[in-house]
């Protein structure tokens, strides 16, 4: 796939995920994450998942998980919930309901920037991987990073068409668009 094409020859490096989800199924992290020298920081809101998420790494250095949501706003939030997707949007919610005939749950959740959070964790290299699928809220969670202090080499985010400053399109593959930062695209 494209990460082993990205990164094939890379020993090391780290992954940030943002709806990290089980860390297993549909995970976009987990093939770079198998490589013993890389890294990750991991985040899932949705408590099932998230107990998933952090059983799979709990004893992997390196890695770190976070059952917490990303965004603009800091605090507690209210999610909707179900097996199959967590969202903060009514509309996705209501469309979930219409399409797949789900019952939803409602979630309280702590909410920060993605700055923050990665302050919190002290990082000091290069992030390699950043992808971002938080059903409805992928551009927030971009815009919550400060570009300055952190920017990432590879940016993958669920959806197509966003305006990202200092990177270009890179590859669409399914539901997910790549953006390489400007100062590495050499095709």
């Amino acid at each position: 796939g494209i990460l082993k094409y990205v990164f094939q020859n890379q020993d090391e490096g780290i992954v940030v995920d943002i709806g990290a989800a089980d860390g297993f199924m549909n995970s976009n992290s987990a093939v770079l994450l198998r490589r013993p020298g890389w890294k990750g920081i991991l985040v899932e809101p949705e408590s099932i998942q998230f107990k998933k998420l952090h059983s799979m790494y709990e004893d992997r250095p390196g890695v770190v998980t976070f059952n917490c949501a990303i965004g603009l706003h800091e605090g507690e939030k209210e999610m909707h919930t179900c097996l199959q997707v967590s969202t903060f949007l009514d509309d996705i919610k209501k469309s979930a309901e219409d399409m797949h005939d789900v019952i939803f749950s409602t979630e309280h959740i702590h909410m920060q920037s993605l700055t923050t959070l990665l302050d919190k964790c002290k990082i000091i290299e290069e992030i390699d991987f950043l992808t971002i699928d938080v059903e409805g809220m992928n551009y927030e969670v971009w815009r919550s990073l400060n570009k300055e202090k952190y920017a990432p080499k590879l940016v993958c985010i669920e959806g197509k068409g966003y305006a990202m400053l200092g990177y270009r399109e890179f590859c669409i593959l399914g539901g997910n668009t790549f953006y390489l930062r400007e100062d590495l695209y050499t095709i």
